[in-house]
């Protein structure tokens, strides 16, 4: 709470500065002097008003260059400007330069003359004075405490700024003192006090942008009071609509909008709430499956980290009691040579029965595919067949007056977007359990 406290102060502080950015401590004089005098009869200089240094650091001299035409320069251009000198350009026309003596520089509101600049003395008054800062939205910075560092505005009525995009205006000199859709409903309902035989139309967009009438109903209407209608606006669900010809309630073929949006609305209620509800339940399961699988490949790293760590504090523990044997070296290449100086016969080579690598492969497969517990595990193979699995659709009999069965392969498009993620966490857990068997045995 402080620190917005202290936002807002520097806000409210910060953007009058900034709305009014021309006030600085020292500017620049009116005249603004910036070289010593030289002629302005030359090409350099256009016809105009100059400033030129004065023989004191506050003050200037003016001097203004015009061209004549068929007429001779007067003595004098306004008071305090006389003239100096004329050129010809081109004969007989003339280029003529008037001078003053040494006036002193001037400063704007607020400002006071200092050493050929002008000083800050008055805020207020430079603040009064100067022309506001406008924004790229038209309207001046100070409209908001945030000066042009805001949203676009728009003006009001009653001259405040509101957001352009989602300010509300306030309401001045209407009878409309709302703020949603049920307030102005409700005010421009009584205001309007429509008769019995006449329907309230209401277009609402805002508070202040909504419309209001009362549309009579025709008195050879069925929805007309006199002929026991309940003028709701709709002529085809009165007592006296006809049931057959011309003005009859129509079939589904042709009838109304809003008699068959009603119905379809009506009949639709209980299915879309009940699909709701079950995408509801379905999105709840599976984030609960979601948070399962996560606390699961969680506990698979911590498994794997405890598991890596004891095998490699038991190689530690072997290499120790390598190291202590004696003086070898296990990880030297003489280390066999080491342990038994006198050197001991290689152990016998084992007769396979194979004369190459590939044929002791192969032996070595047909031994396991041979074993009676490959045996035992192939012939469950066949017991529960997937060959001709597949996705079944999600169908949906809609009654009457649709009469239409709806389906969808929605779940099965969206399993087979999500089945790799679940084959690659499903690879995890069995590489696990499997790493589990094997280092327990």
């Amino acid at each position: 709470m402080n620190k917005f406290v202290a936002l807002s102060l520097a806000l409210a502080f910060v953007s009058p500065l900034h709305a009014y950015s021309a006030c600085d401590e020292y500017v620049p004089t009116n005249e603004n002097p910036t070289q010593d005098y030289e002629s302005t009869l030359n090409n350099s200089y256009a016809v105009g008003t100059y400033y030129f240094n004065g023989s004191t650091v506050n003050s200037f001299k003016k001097v203004v260059k015009e061209h004549f035409s068929g007429i001779s320069p007067p003595s004098q251009i306004e008071p305090g400007l006389n003239l100096n000198t004329c050129v010809y350009n081109p004969f007989p026309d003339r280029d003529c330069e008037y001078i003053s003596n040494d006036l002193v520089m001037s400063c704007g509101a607020g400002y006071a003359l200092d050493n050929g600049q002008c000083k800050l003395t008055s805020l207020e008054a430079c603040q009064a004075a100067a022309e506001p800062e406008i924004c790229a939205d038209g309207f001046p910075a100070d409209a908001h405490p945030a000066g042009c560092d805001r949203r676009d505005l728009r003006e009001c009525g009653d001259g405040s700024y509101v957001d352009l995009e989602y300010g509300v205006c306030p309401v001045t000199d209407s009878p409309y003192d709302c703020w949603n859709y049920d307030s102005c409903y409700t005010i421009a309902f009584d205001v309007h006090n429509c008769p019995p035989d006449a329907t309230f139309d209401f277009s609402y967009i805002n508070p202040q942008n909504f419309e209001a009438s009362c549309t009579g109903i025709s008195q050879d209407s069925p929805d007309h009071p006199d002929h026991g209608g309940n003028a709701d606006g709709n002529p085809y669900n009165d007592p006296g609509t006809p049931q057959t010809g011309e003005g009859s309630s129509p079939s589904v073929s042709d009838t109304d909008p809003a008699t068959l949006a009603s119905a379809i609305d009506a009949e639709l209620q209980n299915d879309f709430g009940n699909i709701e509800t079950a995408i509801r339940d379905s999105i709840s399961s599976n984030e609960s499956n979601t948070s399962e699988i996560t606390g699961a490949i969680s506990g698979i790293e911590g498994e794997l980290s405890n598991g890596f760590g004891s095998l490699g504090d038991k190689l530690d523990t072997i290499s120790q009691q390598l190291a202590d044997t004696g003086v070898c070296d296990p990880s030297q290449p003489d280390y066999l040579s080491c342990l038994d100086p006198n050197g001991s016969p290689t152990p016998p080579h084992t007769n396979a029965g194979a004369s190459s690598l590939d044929e002791v492969m192969s032996n070595y497969k047909t031994r396991i595919d041979n074993a009676p517990l490959s045996t035992a595990f192939s012939s469950m193979a066949t017991i529960i067949g997937t060959g001709s699995a597949n996705c079944p659709e999600l169908s949906i009999d809609l009654p009457f007056p649709i009469n239409k069965n709806v389906s969808t392969t929605l779940h099965c498009d969206l399993m087979s977007t999500i089945s790799p993620i679940i084959s690659a966490v499903m690879s995890i857990i069995y590489a696990w359990i499997g790493f589990r068997i094997f280092a327990s045995s």
